[in-house]
């Protein structure tokens, strides 16, 4: 049932959802509600008969929409209780309540579980080419060998992020990549 929010959740949705909670202060929980209703995916909660699921998240807005879209989804569609433990940190923390069983389960970026939690080799990482669906499968393939953890289908959306730096001081250090920037960084 955590699969109906796979490849519906786009770059634009996302930022419209993180909007309404970031500065129109709607409640993540709202704003999950009315998003799975607006797919024709809510559902009124069903009696709580069975065991309990611990969804974590980690600290912030985005974080928070996704633990209630997946809380929504279980209480929907289960029986099972749903407790919920956000804005855990980051990654590490979160990735170590999973682990250690504090949590069941908890909504993680590809290109983090690829960069920070397994930390292949650069020439692994080059290899994927930046392909999404080639990071998927390599992190998917990796957690599953190495930690027995599953991968839910990719939500849709991409959480890329980006450096800046003002255009006269990456001129002044002759910095045009982030490589560059590396290099600079380790003198």
């Amino acid at each position: 049932m955590l699969e109906k929010l796979a490849g519906r959740i786009n770059d634009s949705v996302m930022t419209e959802l993180n909007y309404r909670v970031d500065y129109r202060h709607e409640t993540p929980r709202a704003v999950a509600h009315d998003f799975l209703r607006r797919l024709g995916l809510w559902r009124a909660p069903q009696p709580a008969t069975g065991g309990t699921i611990t969804l974590g998240s980690k600290i912030f807005a985005e974080q928070y929409i996704l633990a209630e879209l997946y809380a929504a989804l279980i209480r929907g569609y289960t029986n099972l209780d749903v407790v919920t433990k956000t804005g855990l940190g980051g990654t590490s923390i979160c990735f170590e309540a999973l682990r250690s069983g504090d949590i069941d389960l908890y909504p993680e970026y590809t290109g983090t579980g690829l960069l920070v939690l397994l930390q292949p080799p650069p020439a692994t990482v080059d290899s994927l080419g930046g392909n999404p669906r080639a990071v998927f499968d390599y992190v998917q393939a990796r957690f599953r060998q190495r930690y027995g953890l599953e991968w839910l289908s990719p939500l849709g959306f991409n959480n890329t992020y980006a450096l800046l730096m003002r255009q006269q001081q990456a001129e002044q250090l002759q910095i045009a990549s982030v490589s560059e920037l590396g290099a600079y960084l380790r003198r």
